[in-house]
């Protein structure tokens, strides 16, 4: 009898560790799943960032073309404002060198008029 239960318990251990394996064995595939699903989720996320890095890298490339531009254009700019300056002062010149030539016209007229208007009396 004592045989026949170590047998028992024997084919009872076998029961129980067969559920076992093949409770690790389910809870295996399960994670090698998750697994899975993490490394794609991953795969995923470096391209993602990949595809990030490269619109980031663009746009600091059209960013640096267009401060170039920029910069070029305010120098332009500054050029231009420069040479109105110049051309403005140069007419404002003009202006009171015209304004003291009128003034000596004028007087000279105002003269001519008053020796004119003694000479015809």
């Amino acid at each position: 009898m004592a045989m026949e239960t170590v047998y028992e318990e024997l084919d009872e251990v076998k029961v129980e560790n067969e559920k076992l394996k093949a409770s690790y064995a389910e809870r295996i595939l399960e994670k090698e799943e998750e697994i899975l699903v993490a490394k794609r989720a991953n795969e995923d996320l470096k391209h993602s960032l990949y595809d990030k890095e490269m619109i980031v890298k663009h746009l600091n490339g059209a960013n640096d073309k267009l401060r170039v531009e920029r910069d070029e254009k305010n120098q332009k700019w500054e050029q231009e404002n420069g040479l109105m300056v110049l051309a403005l002062d140069e007419a404002n010149e003009k202006n009171v060198d015209l304004e003291k030539t009128i003034n000596v016209l004028r007087a000279e007229i105002k003269g001519i008029k008053a020796h004119l208007s003694v000479s015809q009396n």
